[in-house]
């Protein structure tokens, strides 16, 4: 029996600074809740990357948050799953005395071309786990506004087919188009549960 217990405030730094040299996001984090406590609890990783404009610092955090269920991770367990949000990840600007105490050259993303090259690159690399590689997954329309999105622990071709299967999107006929449908199986749902007996008697009711 597992004797852990699920923490929503768990919270580590996976990077206590990024630096414009990041090519390969791969982390051990021996105190991760395993995967039958998270799914016992409904929680989901979630890795931020975070801006502190004082320290004038980007960091990426890993937390569990609470899952929200949609069509398109419905049928895949919340381990295989992450959340990924860049929606705190902002450009950085230094004052002349910050730039004068610097102790060596700062090698952090500064500028919104930068920091959109780190996101790119990290979102195409994936990000590992505990040796387990999450690969981007997909977003509904109102992650695409906040900079977030799901990751899934599969290969880019086994997600690509599994997207596919959910739909016919071979008559989009452009790439937006397509985006926006795929999006609205990202979007939050919650499943109804159907009494046939009461769904009959009140179809066929007079």
């Amino acid at each position: 029996m597992d004797s852990q217990k699920a923490d929503k405030g768990f919270h580590y730094t996976l990077l206590p600074i990024l630096s414009r040299d990041d090519h390969v996001w791969d982390f051990q984090v021996p105190i991760l809740p395993s995967p039958s406590v998270l799914a016992k609890a409904n929680l989901i990783k979630a890795i931020s990357v975070q801006t502190g404009l004082k320290e004038c610092t980007h960091s990426m955090i890993l937390k569990v948050q609470p899952n929200t269920p949609n069509r398109a991770i419905a049928s895949h367990p919340t381990d295989r799953l992450m959340l990924f949000s860049l929606e705190a990840f902002k450009p950085l600007t230094f004052s002349t005395t910050a730039k004068e105490q610097q102790a060596a050259p700062d090698l952090q993303p500064r500028t919104r071309q930068e920091l959109s090259d780190y996101r790119i690159r990290c979102l195409r690399a994936g990000l590992i786990l505990n040796g387990v590689h999450y690969n981007f997954h997909g977003h509904s329309n109102t992650q695409l506004k906040s900079r977030s999105c799901f990751l899934m622990a599969a290969t880019r071709e086994e997600i690509s087919r599994q997207i596919e299967s959910m739909g016919d999107f071979t008559k989009m006929k452009t790439v937006g188009k397509k985006a926006k449908q795929i999006g609205l199986l990202f979007s939050w749902s919650k499943t109804a549960m159907i009494d046939p007996d009461r769904y009959v008697a009140n179809y066929f009711s007079p």
